[in-house]
């Protein structure tokens, strides 16, 4: 599990050695350009590793695992790099060091030039290789939100899916590029160092280089790039990159994002499409429902009357025995976890999270065209009237039986996932499901969330029981139009207690 203290700990460093750069270049006239150039690089890559940082601390939808160790990887090339860069700063506070500009002018020696020169070249590949990332992240949150849009504006859609892909593409051609500018670079560096070190009549294999070589950059190339070995010219180098992008674009994709896992939850969704007319009817019991105050006693005799109810028509995932009911408003009723699952909420500020994942583009991103939606979802719950894949006999109860048992609940629909198994519950009842399992699954596999709407849960009752869960928008249809809805996805598989 990866750690946010690190990047944060490089993104302070980075800050701290920009200025010190800053500081070096304007007491050194004759490299100015090149401090200043390489402290802008520093400075630009820390603010990247913070938001790139920031987005995998907060978004379990887009990013794979294997981006949490690339990045993990990213920062302790960095700090190798921030290392070397400081030799090259000097050791000892210069005099007057609270004006710069008055301190005497210092040289940096050309060895001292190419190493800058190598060390910004490689700087600058890690800060391209994080743009990539943050890039795919939002290129695969607008292919996940353009399927909402398929049937409502398809040209806008396949624009939008179109331009992220194209900017991933731009981005990919110019990492490359930066990856094959940083052997060149090293090639320099070590022909100044290694005249240098023949000049004073040392040892080479006495000096001590603590500078990162270029192939711990090579995992970042292109197979095809490896694979081809260019010695060529720049023109040619490009015209090779160029010819890959779009491949490379798409592994990337594939790679450091859950492409492949959101696009099999869509194909799921739209097979089973959802209408608004049970949520409809439930908010109009909920509406009819006064909220009271229970007794200990009448707290104690409700749970067991909705119970012997609800077995009678329908099963339902078991309630444990750990499991207390007590009386609540009914903005507070929500499914309760089982007491074998393990509350998901870590302490760690930075780590994947779990498994599940809301189909939703985050809130904190919004794709660029006239109809910037935040959803993949069209409706929520399949009607349990004219859903197609209603529950056979040997799942659900007679309807005279369901409605019986409905009536007595608060309507409260919610729905269960493990992968890409669905139910969809309306109270304690099963209303709908796209697999052959048994719901009992769900409760048995780590892989499994839970979600439910904001119309049914207040966001404080979820952090009051320290849930862990995601906030995203969903689409609703609403006669001709579309309007957007607060959904809970909340990391681990719940269970519901009924109210009389």
């Amino acid at each position: 599990m990866a750690e946010f203290a690190p990047i944060i700990q490089v993104v302070a460093w980075g800050t701290k050695l920009s200025l010190g750069l800053y500081d070096f270049g304007i007491s050194n006239p004759s490299a100015t350009r090149e401090l200043n150039r390489t402290a802008k690089s520093v400075s630009l890559f820390s603010l990247m590793l913070k938001q790139v940082g920031t987005l995998l601390r907060e978004d379990v939808t887009s990013p794979s695992p294997e981006s949490y160790e690339t990045v993990q990887d990213i920062t302790l090339l960095a700090q190798n790099a921030f290392a070397a860069i400081e030799e090259v700063l000097p050791t000892k506070p210069l005099p007057h060091s609270d004006d710069p500009a008055s301190s005497p002018p210092r040289k940096l020696d050309l060895v001292s030039k190419s190493k800058l020169h190598y060390l910004l070249a490689y700087v600058d590949s890690l800060n391209a290789t994080l743009s990539v990332m943050l890039q795919a992240f939002y290129t695969v949150r607008v292919i996940a939100w353009s399927r909402s849009r398929q049937d409502r504006a398809p040209a806008s859609a396949a624009d939008a899916v179109a331009n992220e892909r194209s900017q991933l593409e731009v981005l990919v051609i110019e990492q490359q590029l930066l990856l094959l500018d940083v052997s060149e670079a090293h090639a320099e560096y070590r022909r100044s160092r290694d005249f240098a070190t023949n000049s004073d009549q040392r040892d080479p294999s006495t000096v001590q280089d603590t500078t990162p070589p270029p192939d711990t950059l090579e995992k970042y190339k292109d197979q095809s790039i490896k694979a081809a070995n260019l010695q060529s010219s720049i023109t040619e180098s490009s015209a090779f990159v160029r010819r890959i992008s779009s491949t490379s674009s798409n592994d990337i994709l594939h790679r450091w994002t859950r492409l492949s896992d959101i696009e099999r939850r869509l194909s799921s969704t739209d097979e089973y499409p959802g209408t608004l007319q049970t949520v409809q009817q439930g908010l109009e019991r909920r509406d009819s429902y006064q909220p009271r105050v229970e007794s200990d006693s009448e707290s104690e005799e409700s749970p067991s009357l909705t119970r012997r109810d609800s077995e009678a028509t329908s099963p339902r995932p078991q309630v444990p025995p750990g499991v207390h009911h007590a009386g609540v408003t009914d903005r507070n009723a929500l499914p309760t976890p089982t007491a074998n699952i393990q509350n998901m909420r870590s302490s760690a500020l930075f780590s994947p999270g779990g498994s599940y994942a809301c189909l939703s583009p985050s809130t904190t991103y919004v794709p660029s065209g006239p109809s910037p939606a935040r959803s993949v979802n069209s409706g929520y719950f399949p009607s349990p009237r004219t859903s197609s894949n209603t529950l056979g006999s040997n799942h659900a109860p007679a309807s005279e039986g369901r409605e019986r048992a409905t009536s007595n609940g608060l309507g409260i629909p919610w729905r269960l996932w493990q992968g890409s198994n669905r139910w969809d519950f309306v109270d304690d009842q099963i209303m709908n499901t796209n697999s052959q399992a048994p719901v009992e699954k769900a409760y048995t596999e780590r892989s499994s969330w839970t979600e439910i709407m904001q119309t049914w849960v207040r966001r404080e009752a979820l952090e009051e029981a320290r849930y862990s869960f995601n906030q995203v928008q969903k689409e609703m249809p609403d006669g001709n139009r579309t309007r957007f809805e607060t959904c809970f996805c909340i990391g681990k598989p719940l269970t519901y207690v009924g109210f009389s």
